[in-house]
């Protein structure tokens, strides 16, 4: 496993901030001609505010970071953002969202209204900051997806209201402000971590006897009956290829959402899968919790999205126990039987000395509906 830890690149056009300013607030969400700024400096603002002569300030976030130092062929298995917050206006709990967006060489045109923003990728949510510190926006699939091995990775960071384009009262204020590389030193830099296997998938385990070509990695001739565990080695990456003692347990849940509605009695958040499908094939699902703001039912809707909105697969299995797996680790799971060939995550083992097996559990964790929406509430409350 390695880690590649960047700073952002400095230059506005790179790392910066747009500014839409003026009334009435549909001028401001527009980011009319003349009233819309790049800014940059040692910071950047994203969220909405109001000035006290009626003004309404709206800005949006633009991070880049060079990413190209991770091999094409590297597995990323982690990635995560972290930003020092200088001051929020937010409170908790409210949603600063960060997303996808290759907008290369920023400028004005980059203007984005709070309806469109929901089309860019969903890369993770906070609903609470720590001012004076570092403040850390988690791993997620999309997150991994949106890691650019060739070039420059892009992140736009914004708010919920700026998103459910609200018109705030006179003198209210929503908006963050994080620190920039510009800032003199790097105590303060805002830095993308990410994690990487270059051992890619690192580990094979399938079932059965048989030709092991395992999708074209290594390829065996004939009928080869192979048990225990050994190395193999193709266009110079050595491959673990390891036997389940016993036929696994595969389960296996289909994605059966592309929008979440989450309502409660007095709010509503919605999120949908990206790129939002056509209308005709759209699964729309609703959700009703007891209390909530509309920031609140916002980060709900988006984390069960991302629960809902793709496949799932998970594996229950045992091993020998002398075979050392990594937690954070893909694994690269073969079942002929259940049709599945696919990198997994390591997400449990249990050894039985006794028995000399290990018993391991990779791929998602599957929740029930009830228990999933548990949990997100425990953890957004």
């Amino acid at each position: 496993m390695a880690n590649l830890s960047v700073f952002a690149t400095t230059g506005s056009t790179n790392t910066g901030w747009l500014r839409s300013y003026g009334q009435p607030h549909a001028n401001a969400i527009l980011g009319t001609t003349g009233n819309l700024t790049l800014r940059s400096g040692t910071f950047m603002n994203a969220g909405e505010k109001r000035l006290l002569g009626g003004d309404y300030e709206i800005m949006l976030g633009f991070q880049t970071y060079d990413t190209s130092a991770i091999p094409a062929a590297a597995e990323v298995t982690a990635a995560e953002l972290s930003v020092y917050c200088e001051s929020d206006h937010g409170g908790s709990p409210y949603t600063r969202y960060i997303r996808a967006n290759a907008f290369g060489t920023l400028t004005t045109a980059d203007w984005l209204r709070g309806s469109a923003l929901s089309a860019y990728s969903l890369l993770s949510t906070r609903t609470s900051v720590t001012t004076s510190a570092h403040n850390v926006f988690a791993t997620s699939g999309y997150f991994l997806a949106a890691i650019n091995k060739s070039g420059d990775t892009q992140i736009m960071l914004h708010d919920a209201d700026t998103m459910n384009e609200v018109a705030l009262g006179l003198g209210d204020d929503s908006s963050t402000r994080w620190s920039t590389s510009s800032y003199t030193g790097t105590t303060r830099d805002p830095f993308l971590s990410i994690d990487y296997s270059t051992a890619v998938p690192g580990a094979v385990i399938f079932t059965g006897a048989g030709d092991m070509s395992a999708s074209g990695l290594v390829k065996i001739p004939g009928a080869v009956a192979f048990t225990g565990e050994g190395d193999m080695s193709a266009a110079g990456i050595v491959y673990r290829y390891i036997r389940f003692l016993a036929a696994p347990r595969v389960t296996t849940r289909m994605a059966f959402a592309t929008h979440v509605i989450v309502q409660s009695p007095t709010n509503e958040g919605t999120a949908n899968i990206t790129p939002e499908p056509a209308a005709a094939v759209r699964i729309y699902r609703l959700i009703n919790i007891d209390s909530g703001d509309a920031a609140l039912c916002t980060a709900v809707a988006a984390q069960l999205i991302i629960s809902w909105g793709a496949d799932r697969v998970s594996v229950q299995g045992v091993i020998p126990l002398d075979v050392q797996l990594l937690f954070k680790t893909k694994i690269q799971v073969v079942v002929p039987e259940a049709a599945l060939d696919s990198a997994l995550i390591l997400q449990r083992k249990e050894h039985d000395i006794l028995k000399s097996t290990t018993s391991i559990v990779c791929g998602d964790i599957i929740l029930s509906d009830d228990e999933l929406l548990a949990r997100i509430l425990d953890e957004l409350n």
